[in-house]
């Protein structure tokens, strides 16, 4: 059992993993020269103590000397003199040095706890599901109250949530449309590409598997983009071979289809409202690589002068004006 983990540059990455909100960045245009240092350490200690806490630090002191001397120095100089705009580039400055060695810690903190992990797997210790915990946080139980879709009535029951966000995403989803007819009459019909329907080749899974991108969430199935990307030769194989199976049989697997949709809050309006979430679609990435062996054929046929000049925007060996 391999486990594998990405380390995350954001810095907003080290609070998420213990489940913590986000502090607002300190806004150095409301620190008065009468503050005195103890109001300047508060408002340290809130924007940097939870990440150093995520590391096991507790304390501004597990900073370097040399950052810690930095952040005491910019601290008198900010206090006394607010206003000038070189004091607040050499403090802005000393924040970005400070964001930098914490993405350090976390990248050695990610790593020294992945190895933890790896062996807790390899003798099959209990203390491997713990240890996950630290990393990814605790679980939330429950679900938040809801309006429901007359927006007035406050709705309480998880199931009754559960079937208020199916009804919004189905109406978001599966809006009516219509096509006409006469419109798709008059284009300009083009001979049929029976090369579109050939048998997908372990070049074009092995283009596609490159073009996938990395730190993405995965679908129902918890494959990662990232396992696709390091599997290898054989991995390709295996893909080519599952996709043509289903290319003779011309049927999709249901896991291909299914799809799992989670909402993020918009950060405006009432979040209890379904109207001001954003929906995310997480597909199984082993179809999104279909999906894009299926589209670099359509994107080669249309390039063979389907497409009138005007639709110049990001096509290849093009330029826009």
């Amino acid at each position: 059992m391999t486990l594998t983990f990405i380390s995350s540059s954001s810095r907003e990455r080290l609070m998420y993993l213990k489940g913590k909100k986000v502090p607002k960045r300190l806004n150095v245009s409301k620190l008065k020269s009468d503050h005195s240092n103890s109001t300047w350490l508060k408002k340290l200690r809130v924007d940097w103590t939870p990440k150093l806490l995520v590391l096991g630090i507790s304390s501004l002191n597990g900073l370097s000397f040399e950052t810690s001397s930095m952040l005491q120095s910019q601290r008198g100089a900010l206090l006394n003199d607010t206003i000038s705009a070189s004091k607040k580039a050499a403090f802005s400055n000393s924040k970005r040095t400070v964001q930098l060695e914490l993405c350090q810690m976390q990248d050695t903190w990610l790593s020294q706890k992945a190895d933890e992990i790896q062996s807790y797997a390899k003798h099959n210790d209990m203390k491997f599901y713990s240890a996950l915990k630290s990393v990814y946080g605790p679980t939330s139980s429950g679900s938040s109250p809801l309006f429901g879709a007359d927006g007035d009535t406050l709705i309480t029951d998880r199931e009754m949530i559960l079937e208020c966000w199916a009804e919004h995403f189905d109406s978001v989803l599966n809006s009516p449309f219509s096509i006409n007819d006469e419109a798709i009459e008059r284009l300009p019909q083009a001979p049929t590409n029976h090369a579109l329907a050939d048998v997908p080749t372990e070049e074009e899974v092995k283009k596609a598997v490159n073009r996938l991108f990395s730190g993405k969430a995965p679908g129902a199935d918890s494959i990662p983009a990232e396992i696709y990307a390091s599997g290898g030769p054989q991995l390709i194989r295996r893909l080519t071979e599952l996709f043509q199976s289903m290319w003779f049989q011309e049927k999709l697997p249901q896991e291909f289809k299914d799809v799992s949709v989670v909402h993020l809050y918009k950060r405006k309006g009432n979040r209890q409202a379904c109207d001001n979430h954003r929906g995310i679609s997480l597909l199984s990435v082993a179809g999104k690589i279909l999906d894009r062996v299926l589209l670099n054929r359509l994107i080669q046929h249309l390039e063979q002068g389907l497409l009138p000049e005007s639709q110049c925007r990001f096509r290849q060996g093009t330029q826009n004006s």
